[in-house]
């Protein structure tokens, strides 16, 4: 008899679990769980942004550096292989291409001319006196036109490898000896500089065969 009397309690403990089991959640029980899943969720969203954002910039400063050394690679090709390459104050390099048998020049792109995300080739019409290296020789040198009278100027990289929102452009050129030297030749968003070579102090050189300074100029 004693055994079963200290088993009664026990037994109502169990059977009031029991109905509060089959019961349910409480109200706090519910709450409790509705606000620790809206908080996983919330880090989880934060989480998934800003991973997100990351990976665009990572991506975007990839494409810059991309943009950079193309950019690069091309003019070391145009004016690597130029016998004639004159810079004059407006920030135009004019070169010329004995085995094409033309003019051209590379500056930045104007608002007006054409929408292109990279430095500009324009091909010239004329050539200056042979050894005459003036400013009015090359100020002599118009862009060439096509037969729809539109100006014969295009990207000097293709724009597959520029892509929106990038810009290249620099700020300013100077002759050296057999070499020009580029200032400042940045790839933006419009907004922040991505990559960039070159300085005010110490420009980028590329190396060519001949080099004249020309003095300032329009």
């Amino acid at each position: 008899m004693v055994w079963r009397r200290m088993q009664w309690p026990i037994q109502g403990r169990e059977e009031s679990n029991c109905s509060r089991n089959a019961a349910g959640f409480s109200l706090t029980e519910m709450l409790v769980t509705t606000l620790i899943l809206a908080l996983v969720s919330t880090l989880l969203v934060t989480g998934v942004s800003v991973a997100i954002d990351t990976y665009q910039k990572m991506v975007k400063t990839a494409n810059a550096q991309v943009a950079l050394s193309t950019t690069i690679t091309v003019l070391r090709s145009e004016l690597g292989r130029s016998q004639d390459v004159r810079v004059d104050g407006a920030n135009n390099v004019v070169y010329y291409l004995a085995g094409e048998g033309y003019w051209a020049c590379i500056r930045n792109p104007k608002d007006a001319e054409l929408q292109a995300y990279g430095l500009v080739k324009c091909y010239l019409a004329g050539a200056p006196a042979e050894g005459d290296h003036s400013l009015d020789a090359v100020k002599g040198l118009s862009v060439l036109k096509d037969s729809a009278g539109n100006t014969m100027a295009y990207p000097l990289v293709s724009d597959s490898a520029i892509t929106e929102p990038l810009r290249v452009k620099y700020s300013g050129v100077e002759s050296g000896s057999g070499k020009v030297g580029f200032k400042n030749l940045v790839v933006t968003d419009r907004t922040n500089t991505l990559a960039s070579v070159g300085d005010e102090d110490a420009p980028f050189y590329i190396s060519t065969r001949f080099v004249s300074s020309l003095e300032s100029g329009e």
